[in-house]
């Protein structure tokens, strides 16, 4: 009998690389603007009118030049000193602040991962 080589076939494991892309979540800051009003008292220096001078006005900005028809001395029933009272106003006062919230976003990374893969290799 004549001796002979029979070719045998094995099975090896190999590792082949594959991205893919894996869903992932981060935290990150949103950003808004908070406004709100304040409500502020202040005394206001005010002008009082007099009533019976139908010539004089008590926000006149023309006082003391000449012409000028709505304070003394044009105006002869205007009195000769201005004559002011305090008032109170209240005003809206707008504050502003920015805020910052965290809130978690999806994102998507690549990945490299590794599957094993079997070849049918000879000896």
């Amino acid at each position: 009998m004549v001796p002979y080589t029979v070719a045998a076939q094995q099975i090896r494991t190999v590792q082949k690389p594959y991205t893919e892309l894996e869903q992932r979540m981060r935290v990150d800051n949103k950003i808004t603007h908070k406004v709100w009003y304040e409500e502020v008292s202040e005394q206001v220096r005010v002008p009082v009118p007099v009533p019976s001078c139908p010539c004089y006005s008590a926000s006149c900005s023309c006082a003391g030049q000449a012409g000028c028809g709505c304070c003394a001395p044009k105006c002869g029933c205007a009195p000769a000193k201005v004559a002011y009272t305090m008032m109170t106003v209240t005003k809206k006062v707008p504050h502003a602040m920015i805020v910052r919230t965290p809130v978690t976003v999806p994102y998507q990374e690549k990945v490299e991962l590794h599957r094993d893969e079997h070849i049918l290799h000879d000896v």
